[in-house]
């Protein structure tokens, strides 16, 4: 399920280049997490009208444990393909991150 993007900080978007292959974006952020939590970018679907601009969600999965107050910080990344964005938004209620210049 999408969860607010209130508990994470320091976003980050990147172009870097794969090994043997083409442009990638690598998208980051530092977030409060709480026992039994696993934080995740994936893309949104629909992607949305605009083909500069890709939207992700944050998802959180939650193990059978009761919600508690954030345990500790962690860094979570996403790498996606480079299809010539210009913008990463961040869903449901996050930051629109620039894209950094080509690597």
């Amino acid at each position: 399920m999408p969860t607010s993007t209130a508990r994470c900080h320091d976003w980050t978007v990147e172009r870097v280049r794969a090994v043997g292959g083409g442009p990638h974006l690598l998208v980051g952020a530092v977030c409060a997490v709480r026992t039994g939590e696993r934080l995740q970018l994936r893309r949104h679907n629909p992607q949305g009208i605009n083909p500069a601009i890709l939207l992700l969600e944050l998802v959180v999965q939650r193990s059978p444990f009761p919600d508690g107050p954030a345990t500790h910080e962690e860094r979570i990344i996403d790498v996606e393909p480079d299809s010539g964005y210009t913008t990463v938004t961040i869903l449901p209620d996050g930051p629109s991150v620039p894209v950094d210049a080509p690597a």
